[in-house]
């Protein structure tokens, strides 16, 4: 079985999607927090160019909203630290894997941003980067939350939060 997805969200919440509807919601509660994770690198191996950059934009998104939020700053003190080495192996990783599907190498690397960007986000929480596109776009249209975040509230975002 091979697995659906690379990116985080579904370690941190439950995802409802109605087939019929084409609506998808998220559900949030402590009980339902993954308190263990197989992390393996080796299920991406057969993943193609779009889905591994779709899951690389969205691991750098959560990664970047989770350096700028400064609401929960005091909540773990490394937390943006483990954001900037996220960033870092995320940058080196994501170029590579999508010039050449079988480095390995940046597959594990990108698998552990992933799981750096998880342990971001369940101590300093998601906010409008990743929260709008879920809510005002992703759950009533085919639209991919990676590229939704990328293409709309990151570039409007990003400059905002870095000034503010």
């Amino acid at each position: 079985m091979k697995a659906r997805s690379i990116g985080l969200g579904r370690l941190l919440k439950g995802i409802q999607t109605n087939t019929t509807l084409h609506v998808k919601k998220v559900i949030f509660d402590p009980a339902i927090v993954a308190t263990e994770a197989i992390v393996d690198p080796e299920l991406t191996y057969s993943y193609g160019r779009h889905v591994s950059l779709v899951s690389g934009l969205d691991t750098m998104t959560h990664l970047i909203e989770g350096y700028l939020n400064i609401v929960d700053e005091g909540v773990d003190p490394e937390a943006n630290d483990r954001a900037i080495a996220g960033m870092k192996l995320l940058l080196d990783a994501l170029p590579r894997v999508i010039g050449n599907r079988e480095d390995r190498e940046a597959r594990r690397m990108m698998s552990m941003a992933s799981t750096l960007g998880g342990t971001v986000l369940f101590y300093k929480q998601a906010g409008v980067l990743t929260s709008t596109p879920s809510v005002g776009v992703t759950s009533w249209t085919t639209e991919r939350h990676a590229l939704s975040c990328c293409r709309t509230t990151l570039p409007i975002m990003l400059p905002w939060s870095w000034k503010n």
